[in-house]
């Protein structure tokens, strides 16, 4: 195999991208090199301007700096809600990310859509574009899109997309919300305690000893604390050091496969997050598969689709194990009873009803908004619950500080 004169350099008279060719010339030889220009068509036509035959023409992946930054959940939101406003106007999907790209004045949000363009002119679909970008789109993102690529309703999970992430900005707002005023309380509280710690607790032990009073066990616990600040106070940096380090040891391995799966088996251990989670999950594996359902998808791929549009490895196995199931000839309901700690009385209750009347599709819609309405309470009741929880472990905690160093000086005084 041959190179092409022309695929020993870059040519840099036209606008666009890098493309990588294989092709034939007159003689029957197989040539390898590679274009600039503003498409795949442009692409291709550029090396069948050199009297070859374009065997096959592929983008060169370029490294962008700023398409590949992380995006947070308001730039999310605005992207699916503007790009399923376009798509219910009329507009293609590609046309409607054009329009985007042309007025965005950020740099990031224009390179961002220029990467997306040309990924769409290359003829890839929406959900594989969308894995150019896994610091933007997660998993469920692109599971999501893919399974409504198949089905046939692209621009309603656009949509449900913006509706998901302006649901979750919402929680996370009034989760922070919430924690705002425990935090500084447990702050302040913190801050006192080392203070008192540092200053006061070895004056007090000097008064006890003198006093001949028998320290009581936490007080003895608080006086090792003390003295250990005071004279390993070197080590305090090295500990908050090791707590980050440990914070991103555990980001790493929750990037792997075994790491995600063990980190749902800690969360499904919790309660009152183990219900918010599955329930969101839940939620919308239920919308997906309604979708799927009332496209003319059948219910096996239907239940495996859904199943992939799980952010969460333990339940999209079960919708996995709940596809096998039914393929033997089983039920989905009597499929889904055989785990009932993944899915709830409810949903086996309704899925059955659905398979009997024929109307699964409109039984699923009205599981997923009852599930919706659960999920939003559970949420609510969450955010209620976080604050008096935290004032109460703040208060706990300079309670026991309190009576360590009172019932000492209360006990020294009786002897007197």
């Amino acid at each position: 195999m041959e190179q092409s004169p022309a695929g020993k350099r870059d040519v840099k008279d036209e606008q666009g991208d890098f493309y990588s060719y294989v092709a034939q010339d007159s003689a029957g030889r197989i040539l390898k090199g590679r274009v600039k220009a503003g498409s795949l068509s442009a692409a291709i036509r550029t090396v069948e301007k050199r009297s070859l035959i374009a065997l096959s023409v592929e983008r060169v992946p370029q490294r962008f700096t700023f398409s590949h930054r992380k995006w947070n959940s308001d730039e999310l939101t605005f992207l699916f809600r503007e790009i399923s406003v376009m798509c219910n106007s009329g507009l293609a999907l590609k046309r409607s990310i054009e329009i985007l790209h042309s007025q965005s004045d950020n740099p990031y949000t224009r390179d961002f859509f220029h990467e997306l363009t040309v990924a769409l002119e290359d003829g890839k679909s929406f959900s594989d574009a969308m894995t150019i970008f896994p610091k933007i789109f997660s998993k469920f993102h692109r599971s999501m899109i893919k399974a409504s690529e198949e089905g046939g309703f692209l621009t309603r999970t656009i949509e449900y997309l913006s509706d998901v992430v302006e649901r979750e900005l919402s929680l996370v707002k009034r989760v922070k919300a919430a924690l705002i005023y425990p935090l500084m309380l447990f702050i302040i509280g913190t801050s006192g305690c080392l203070g008192v710690f540092y200053w006061i607790f070895p004056y007090l032990k000097i008064l006890v000893n003198d006093m001949g009073v028998k320290l009581p066990f936490y007080t003895q616990v608080m006086m090792t604390v003390a003295e250990a600040l005071r004279r390993y106070y070197v080590l305090l940096p090295l500990l908050i050091l090791l707590c980050f380090a440990s914070y991103r040891l555990y980001l790493t391995i929750r990037g792997t496969i075994h790491g995600q799966i063990w980190s749902e088996k800690i969360i499904f251990r919790i309660p009152g997050i183990r219900e918010i989670v599955k329930m969101g999950v839940l939620t919308h594996s239920l919308i997906m598969l309604s979708s799927l359902t009332r496209s003319g998808v059948h219910i096996t791929s239907a239940i495996e689709l859904a199943g992939e549009t799980c952010d969460n490895h333990l339940i999209g196995g079960a919708f996995q194990h709940v596809a096998s199931m039914v393929r033997e000839g089983k039920t989905v309901a009597e499929s889904m009873q055989a785990m009932p700690s993944v899915f709830p009385p409810t949903l086996i209750a309704m899925v059955s009803v659905g398979e009997e009347s024929g109307e699964m599709p409109h039984v699923l819609d009205k599981t997923a908004s009852l599930f919706e309405l659960e999920l939003s309470t559970l949420t609510e009741n969450f955010t209620k619950i976080i604050e008096p929880l935290a004032i109460m472990i703040l208060g706990l905690m300079v309670g026991i500080m309190l009576l360590s160093f009172f019932i000492p000086i209360y006990s020294s005084i009786s002897t007197i």
